[in-house]
């Protein structure tokens, strides 16, 4: 009995995870096709180009929808998941033309710690440009606050920060801690990336890599609140709450 329900299992996530897939591609492709795109993805354009054809790309888990379709004309590299869930987001990446790494086998912490260095391992041996993908307060949160994988990562690779906001004027939102941003259709979509930013030649030493890490969340927090301003006008109160307690936007 237990076989045969592991069984049914297999086949349903076979068949979910390919449907979802191809829903969610059908569903941007209308959106993308009726919406206005602003486009402001220059920096990470350029930046890929020049040695070591690596970046580190920031964003929000806010944002994560909008990943797979939005830097489809990157080759993105990014983490999955290892439960039933990554296999369906690893699906739908790979479509978009990711690579999407799922390693480690230990839990919680150690378990994290060992994708991130086989993460890093995959990279410095991939051939070719990649345009790495980290959502800095994923998976769990707290929302708009700023984990330090990334610049680890910048730090082993040598490469570049570039702090990325997807954010648009139509849209819903999920009941989710990070409350995910869903796109409608006819739409206006603002893609922007701002950098390139190093890591200091001292990051070894502790205080000067936490004073890095407030800064690149400090530039990522204004970024989001401009684009706030930029597209909506006056910022959702709920949404700016969300922000660190002691945060303040420079346009104030």
């Amino acid at each position: 009995m237990r076989l045969i329900r592991r069984r049914i299992k297999k086949i349903l996530l076979f068949f979910a995870k390919y449907i979802i897939a191809y829903t969610y591609l059908s569903y941007c492709r209308f959106v993308w096709a009726t919406s206005k795109i602003d486009d402001k993805m220059g920096t990470l354009r350029e930046e890929i180009e020049k040695p070591p054809h690596r970046v580190i790309n920031v964003l929000w888990h806010q944002d994560v929808f909008f990943v797979a379709w939005a830097f489809r004309e990157f080759h993105g590299h990014t983490i999955a998941s290892v439960g039933d869930a990554g296999e369906v987001i690893s699906l739908m990446l790979k479509k978009c033309n990711f690579t999407v790494f799922r390693g480690g086998s230990s839990k919680g912490k150690s378990r994290k710690k060992k994708i991130l260095a086989e993460f890093v391992d995959h990279l410095k041996k991939f051939d070719g440009p990649a345009a790495v993908g980290i959502t800095v307060d994923g998976s769990s949160g707290p929302i708009y606050r700023m984990k330090t994988g990334s610049l680890v990562m910048a730090k082993e690779l040598s490469a570049p920060l570039i702090i990325v906001r997807v954010w648009c004027k139509r849209r819903i939102f999920l009941p989710t801690w990070d409350r995910t941003v869903i796109p409608l259709p006819f739409n206006e979509i603002h893609l922007t990336s701002e950098g390139p930013y190093y890591l200091p030649s001292d990051a070894d030493n502790e205080e000067s890599f936490q004073k890095f890490h407030h800064e690149m969340e400090d530039r990522l927090l204004q970024l989001t609140y401009r684009k706030f301003v930029e597209v909506d006008g006056k910022p959702e109160s709920d949404l700016v709450a969300l922000f660190p307690p002691d945060w303040k936007p420079k346009d104030k």
